[in-house]
């Protein structure tokens, strides 16, 4: 192929994975928005103490962990 196809195809190929990118941390930060906003009404609502909140972040994480992130709320909670 001439060299000038294969430098604009790249390019697009950049231009395509750079908006993808771009769209994906949109939506994770959007996510991470709402799961804030969530945490913050749980938190006033529920009287929890700091090291238990520790111990649920610990357990979620291992489980996260050894299931390949794949998170389902009735496995979970004990």
């Amino acid at each position: 192929m001439n060299d000038n196809i294969i430098a604009t195809m790249q390019a697009m190929v950049e231009g395509m994975e750079h908006r993808l990118n771009n769209r994906t941390n949109q939506l994770l930060s959007e996510l991470a928005i709402q799961e804030a906003i969530i945490a913050q009404i749980l938190g006033d609502s529920l009287d929890v103490k700091g090291d238990l909140l520790a111990e649920y972040r610990k357990k979620a994480v291992d489980f996260i962990k050894v299931n390949q992130r794949i998170l389902k709320l009735d496995e979970v909670s004990s």
